[in-house]
């Protein structure tokens, strides 16, 4: 199976009127794909089955968006803090639990 990876950044918006809800908006751009028996090696068991499941994962741990990017884009990258990854499966999901 095949996944994309996007990364994303967050921008948090503030409103001085306290009956003004004002939320943060991300932006995310695709950086790449990654098979999946790749990402078996990059995140922990619980995550990694998380996004089986979900067919979806958001990654914040800079260590692992650090590790992702590193084996997407094969070049440096300076973080801001406010970036995170969404991996998405993009195979069809099956069921074959009948």
């Amino acid at each position: 199976m095949e996944t994309k990876i996007y990364l994303c950044s967050y921008t948090d918006f503030t409103t001085v009127f306290s009956r003004h809800f004002i939320t943060g908006i991300s932006q995310c751009r695709e950086i790449g794909s990654m098979p999946i028996s790749e990402l078996q090696f990059i995140l922990n068991t619980r995550d990694f089955e998380a996004m089986i499941r979900q067919r979806e994962l958001i990654v914040t741990s800079k260590n692992l968006i650090l590790k992702i990017l590193e084996k997407t884009l094969r070049s440096p990258l300076e973080l801001s803090g406010n970036e995170y990854v969404l991996i998405r499966i993009t195979q069809p999901h099956t069921e074959s639990s009948q």
